[in-house]
């Protein structure tokens, strides 16, 4: 048996109320993971069965399920099964993500350095926005966030920095699902306004948190792109509201755009 096959198997959450349900979707990875076995060759029912230790019936009812999704294929020329194409978009997905933590650890720690605030890296998931990475500064004073946080789209400098270069109903999209809630009193709450505030985000090329998301905390933040162009996330320079003033604001803004630019340009871009 591949090391492989039991990594699911000995990670699978107990006492779920809904443990048939865990079990299906444990059993789902333990034989994509015995297709992923010898190079990815095609395996046949009888072949997984003896990998995984599941019956022949339970396979053949999972494989079924997974072929019907794309994450598994059968060859036309035999009965046997292998990976689909579809697991290459989430797998190119994650290594998109890694990439892009890896590229830009340095420059948010050097931004942080520089700016004495504290920075961060997120994405868009689940129509809101993610923090992937964050980067303290040397101050005793820190915002309270943490890798893994979400918040709204509409509310964040970090998430009006990407919307403002996404297609029009792909942000509408996000907004009326998430909805679009008050925060503070600062917080922009209708949908022409926000478009407004999207339009001047793309003139200045940085977008501004002004107390909206949170009281107190103010914010920069600037978009990234990818290697095709796209609109991949968004970093930010945060901090307390005393911390930021009309002579500084303009120069903390410029830093964060040439830090965005920068890891833009790692990661492929040449636009800018």
């Amino acid at each position: 048996m591949k090391e492989g096959v039991y990594l699911i198997k000995n990670s699978i959450i107990e006492n779920t109320d809904d443990k048939s349900s865990i079990r299906s979707i444990e059993r789902a990875f333990i034989i994509m993971e015995a297709l992923a076995t010898n190079g990815g060759e095609a395996k046949g029912i009888t072949e997984l069965s003896n990998i995984t230790k599941l019956s022949k019936t339970t396979v053949h009812r999972i494989i079924s399920t997974l072929c019907k999704a794309e994450y598994v294929q059968k060859e036309i020329s035999s009965d046997k099964y292998c990976l689909g194409l579809r697991l290459s978009y989430l797998g190119s997905a994650a290594l998109g993500r890694v990439k892009l933590i890896e590229v830009a650890k340095n420059d948010l720690i050097n931004l942080a350095d520089a700016t004495n605030m504290t920075v961060h890296l997120a994405v868009i998931l689940d129509h809101q926005i993610v923090y992937v990475d964050k980067a303290n500064s040397n101050l005793s004073i820190q915002t309270a966030s943490r890798i893994g946080q979400r918040s709204y789209l509409h509310s964040t400098g970090l998430g009006k920095a990407i919307c403002a270069y996404l297609p029009e109903e792909e942000v509408v999209n996000h907004l009326k699902i998430m909805g679009m809630p008050q925060q503070t009193k600062n917080t922009i709450t209708n949908i022409d306004d926000f478009f407004m505030e999207l339009h001047k985000i793309r003139e200045l090329g940085v977008s501004i948190d002004n107390e909206e998301n949170e009281k107190y905390i103010k914010c920069v933040a600037a978009p990234i792109y990818d290697i095709s162009g796209n609109i991949i996330a968004a970093i930010s320079a945060s901090g307390l509201v005393v911390h930021f003033s009309e002579d500084n604001i303009k120069d903390l803004a410029s830093i964060v755009k040439t830090t965005a630019n920068r890891i833009s340009h790692n990661m492929g871009y040449q636009g800018v």
